[in-house]
């Protein structure tokens, strides 16, 4: 009988070892790096790509009418506010009809910029919240995205979803006359509070108060995170279709990181 008859049977490894995929193990509480989190949103972002393109079809084909259609409204409106209180105005007359005209055409304008608005965060920010369901859903595996993902939960927590979304911008507003700093440092640390009520179905206070803690508590892990998860979606935000499916995307998994026991 050979030699070969007595072979010790080779060291084959386990089927775990070889079908379980390579992962960065972190400590509780630690956070992942910047690169990590983009290089995962690409990856699974070009893997497959077509329920990305078909939910960013949908979103982008109805936000495009509804900011081109509140554009309108807010300029038509614009418009009738100011020559219809310099025209009362000018018929009544006097100082009195000056100062009339001048309440009426700024209360006007005013009130026309509110109603653009709350059709933004009406119809807007609730498609965005059940987009970020969706997306969350999709990244881990238990549903696939598809063209009707923008509105299949539109209107769940709606109320704490628009309070939310105009606490925020009207934050942002204010920030505005700061010379635009304020307006992108509320955007910074409030940007977690739209996620926050869509995914953890927190309440618009609670929402709130925990985005600003969370960002501003830890500038250097979270803070950062977000910094980046703001920059990626406004630069996202400018390309049709795939542009926010992709930072929306980022902004799922970067939230998932900071609130992971949400």
């Amino acid at each position: 009988m050979s030699d070969d008859a007595f072979e010790p049977p080779k060291d084959e490894p386990k089927d775990d070892d070889a079908v379980a995929p390579v992962k960065k193990t972190r400590a509780p509480g630690e956070l992942p790096a910047v690169g990590d989190l983009f290089n995962e949103t690409i990856e699974h972002f070009t893997a497959d790509i077509g329920p990305y393109a078909m939910a960013g079809l949908s979103y982008f084909g109805v936000s495009m009418v509804v900011i081109v259609g509140s554009i309108f409204v807010l300029y038509f409106g614009m418009f009738i506010a100011a020559f219809g209180g310099m025209g009362i105005g000018a018929a009544i007359g006097g100082d009195a009809g000056g100062v009339i005209g001048l309440l009426l055409m700024f209360g006007g304008m005013f009130l026309i910029f509110l109603l653009f608005f709350a059709v933004i965060a009406g119809v807007l920010m609730p498609m965005h919240a059940s987009t970020e369901r969706a997306m969350q859903k999709h990244i881990r595996g238990e549903e696939p995205l598809s063209i009707g993902s923008p509105f299949s939960t539109m209107f769940v927590d709606l109320p704490s979803v628009v309070a939310v979304s105009l606490a925020a911008s009207f934050a942002a507003f204010i920030g505005v006359f700061f010379v635009y700093v304020g307006a992108f440092v509320a955007m910074w640390v409030l940007f977690w509070a739209s996620s926050l009520v869509a995914l953890d179905r927190r309440g618009p206070i609670q929402a709130l108060t925990t985005s600003a803690s969370t960002v501003t508590g830890d500038i250097g892990g979270a803070g950062t995170l977000t910094l980046v998860a703001v920059l990626i979606n406004m630069v996202a935000g400018n390309i049709p279709i795939i542009g926010p499916m992709f930072g929306i995307a980022f902004k799922v998994r970067v939230h998932d990181a900071l609130f992971p026991d949400a």
